[in-house]
């Protein structure tokens, strides 16, 4: 009996361990924005993040954005072209990351973003079929992240990103606008091998 439970647990762990390389192996597979760390502290990293282009959509609290942009990358384009899917998946209350300063008119409001691998602008990236799906050129800025762990829920997103922010105004750093909410990992990687990040665009000098 005592040989069998410790086949069974040797093959469970064997199991969790060639999960772990799969979801590992899939997750680094992603494209994702380029970035350089500018400095770093023991809770959080501030980056140089390089131009880039997202496609997003808007969306009601409560609701979602994915499905829309997910369609988009899938094909429903106008030049019916598959884009390869990026990491991370970034969502906040408002992205626009063009203007100097975010104002947040509609707290209600919510925006997903996807990145667009390398290569694409707004002038060359497949123009959406849905109307909800608009594309974005984000120009280079500096943000501050927090890297943590678990689940990618709210909650657990919302205690981060008050670590963040309070760590970021006791080293006197500029904050710009609300926080953003950047997953890397698909719903079923466990929750002790997901990346999430809490980010904040920084005016820095």
């Amino acid at each position: 009996m005592r040989v069998n439970i410790m086949f069974s647990l040797s093959l469970f762990c064997a199991f969790l361990l060639s999960g772990q390389h799969i979801w590992m192996k899939q997750a680094m597979a992603y494209d994702g924005p380029e970035y350089r760390i500018i400095s770093a502290t023991t809770e959080y990293e501030v980056r140089y993040y390089s131009a880039r282009t997202v496609a997003q959509v808007r969306y009601r609290a409560g609701q979602s954005g994915f499905r829309a942009l997910f369609n988009y990358i899938s094909g429903q384009n106008m030049a019916a072209q598959k884009i390869e899917m990026t990491a991370p998946v970034l969502e906040g209350q408002i992205l626009s990351m063009t203007a100097p300063v975010t104002k947040i008119a509609d707290k209600n409001a919510r925006t997903m973003q996807f990145f667009l691998p390398r290569g694409f602008e707004t002038a060359n990236a497949p123009k959406p079929t849905n109307p909800a799906v608009t594309l974005e050129d984000v120009p280079p800025a500096y943000y501050a992240a927090i890297i943590y762990s678990g689940f990618s829920s709210d909650r657990n997103f919302q205690k981060h990103h008050k670590l963040l922010k309070a760590a970021l105004l006791r080293d006197g750093l500029e904050i710009i606008g609300a926080p953003i909410k950047a997953t890397y990992d698909a719903p079923y990687t466990p929750p002790f091998l997901r990346r999430n990040e809490a980010l904040f665009r920084l005016v820095w000098k």
